[in-house]
């Protein structure tokens, strides 16, 4: 189409509060198509759920996606999306923006409630493999 896109946000004004339980057959995910990485930001607000696997083309790299923001959202699997990042050789940032009173409600916690692998997503531990599959980008939590 000729179109450039700076900045696309996929929204789900339905999302669940990311402390309500944990993934749930009821749940509602985003599933990630290559498009979203046609763009130079691209901000999440939205569970990711499976990335489908794609066996790409040496000349189908996206160069155009420098930053991606995740707010407030959980990643399931989350090597696999950083494995369809990967394709995306230029990105700088990866933001992990946490859900509000993260911190205060982790440090109130005694029993490990947040110790469940739905919410890695909001931990340094759970993006373990970022170095692996985008080399050049940071990890920031705000």
């Amino acid at each position: 189409m000729g179109v450039s896109l700076h900045t696309l946000e996929l929204v789900d004004e339905l999302k669940m509060s990311p402390y309500m339980i944990v993934m749930n057959k009821r749940r509602r995910f985003l599933y990630m198509y290559e498009e979203f990485k046609q763009c130079k930001n691209l901000i999440i607000r939205y569970d990711v759920g499976i990335v489908a696997p794609l066996v790409p083309r040496i000349d189908e790299k996206q160069f155009q996606l420098q930053q991606v923001e995740i707010i407030a959202s959980h990643v399931l699997y989350k090597d696999d999306f950083l494995k369809y990042l990967s394709l995306a050789p230029n990105i700088k940032v990866l933001r992990i923006l946490l859900p509000c009173h993260w911190t205060e409600r982790v440090k109130r916690c005694t029993f490990g409630c947040f110790r469940n692998s739905d919410f890695a997503c909001f931990m340094e531990y759970g993006w373990s493999s970022l170095s692996y599959y985008l080399p050049n980008a940071s990890l920031v939590f705000t």
